[in-house]
């Protein structure tokens, strides 16, 4: 969509004028910023298009490293989990080679 000129000579006004004339706050400021890209935007379509689509990519790409980071954490949880089994059976397992070797009573091995 092509604006005319004197919308382009408003937005380029705009841009170089001071908020404090126009007695804006810090919201005032975020607004009057967001009217300048949405009028600039509708003079150059492709640019808006390729804003949105770094929009996106970022925010599926830290989507993706967050959930990246909880499924290491979890799975760094899960082995911790599972070594202490696995130590844990190595125990049972020495202590009934022993009680087997002794000649002794498995189940009082493994009590110990």
């Amino acid at each position: 969509m092509a604006l005319s000129r004197s919308w382009v000579l408003l937005v380029n006004s705009a841009g170089r004028s001071q908020p404090a004339p126009l007695n804006i706050n810090a919201l005032g400021r975020r607004a009057k910023s967001a009217q300048k890209s949405s009028i600039r935007g509708q003079c150059d379509n492709a640019g808006l298009t390729d804003r949105a689509v770094d929009m996106f990519d970022r925010l599926i790409g830290a989507m993706s490293r967050k959930a990246e980071g909880r499924h290491a954490r979890a799975f760094q949880g899960d082995a911790n989990a599972i070594n202490e089994k696995v130590r844990l059976y190595a125990r049972i397992g020495a202590a009934l080679i022993a009680a087997h070797e002794a000649k002794q009573d498995a189940f009082s091995a493994i009590a110990t």
